[in-house]
């Protein structure tokens, strides 16, 4: 663990998924990363879609995906990809705004990516800040 609890995206998401259900029960949550932390690969941004939509299910027994978005709009500026970004069997999607605003779109079943990170860390705020 990086820092404090509190500090997490998956913690924060269910938190103001609460807010806006205002749930009788809380949830018990575990968290197994298998994305290297920083790596700049959307781990974190993934873990909170998926808290979201998990949470809605296990507090209310359905899921919609218009409030998990605008959650994940207050959270991080791609968490939205996780959520709305699926198409044709892919995640696949153009990303517009701060990538809060997603639009999905289909490729060949034949695709080829190359998916380069640096030996080191890095904070997505942090990278992303450094573009004028």
């Amino acid at each position: 663990q990086l820092g404090p609890v509190e500090n997490n995206l998956v913690y924060r998401a269910l938190e103001l998924l609460a807010g806006e259900l205002n749930p009788s029960k809380g949830l018990a949550v575990t968290l197994q990363k298998s994305i290297p932390i920083q790596a700049g690969l959307g781990g974190g941004s993934s873990d909170a879609a998926a808290a979201l939509v998990a949470g809605q299910w296990m507090w209310t027994g359905q899921v919609d995906l218009k409030l998990a978005g605008k959650i994940a709009a207050q959270l991080g500026s791609d968490i939205n990809f996780f959520i709305e970004g699926f198409c044709d069997g892919k995640w696949t999607a153009r990303c517009i705004g701060r990538g809060e605003q997603v639009e999905p779109f289909s490729l060949p079943n034949q695709s080829t990516w190359l998916v380069v990170t640096p030996p080191f860390g890095c904070v997505t705020a942090a990278v992303f800040g450094q573009l004028q």
